[in-house]
């Protein structure tokens, strides 16, 4: 296991991240895709969208459901909270799933993952599942809502998201 927690890789993007569509319009001079008639008729010379500027990246929910996490040693333990506070400091919203309930994970909380009680309880279910529960009891969008279980923690360990899956 690596010693320092590295940046969210450029990779991760699409897994990791959603994307947001603007409310607000950008324009420029750029040629893009169809001018906006209305600046372009008030002599505006930034009438072109701007593409770039369409939507915007937001992280996802992460549900943290590795239910091999109750067989983590102690380095492993300090690692992956170290981690989980990395994801929060870049504005991940973080749930623990545990006893079959969604729990909010918070910097001052993260500490209940050092209690070998606590990861007991983080019990196996398919992702498809998870996030079903969690549409249906917390509202999430499937869209804005990834778990993370052993091997998306790994990936995110080794800032790795090509690894293969490997059945424990």
């Amino acid at each position: 296991m690596p010693n320092q927690i590295k940046p969210v890789a450029a990779s991760s993007k699409g897994i990791l991240y959603y994307q947001e569509k603007n409310s607000e319009s950008f324009f420029g001079v750029k040629v893009t895709t169809n001018p906006n008639i209305t600046r372009l008729i008030q002599g505006n010379p930034a009438h072109w969208p701007k593409a770039a500027d369409l939507h915007t990246d937001k992280p996802k929910t992460l549900i943290l459901a590795d239910w091999t996490a109750e067989q983590w040693d102690e380095s492993e333990i300090q690692h992956h909270k170290k981690l989980i506070a990395a994801l929060m400091d870049k504005n991940f919203p973080i749930y623990l799933w545990q006893d079959g309930k969604l729990i909010a994970l918070t910097k001052n909380t993260l500490n209940c993952l050092d209690d070998s009680e606590v990861r007991k309880k983080i019990t196996p279910i398919s992702s498809a599942e998870l996030i079903t529960q969690a549409k249906t009891e917390h509202g999430f969008e499937e869209n804005q809502t990834f778990v993370l279980d052993d091997h998306w923690l790994k990936c995110l360990s080794q800032n790795d998201f090509a690894l293969p899956w490997v059945m424990a």
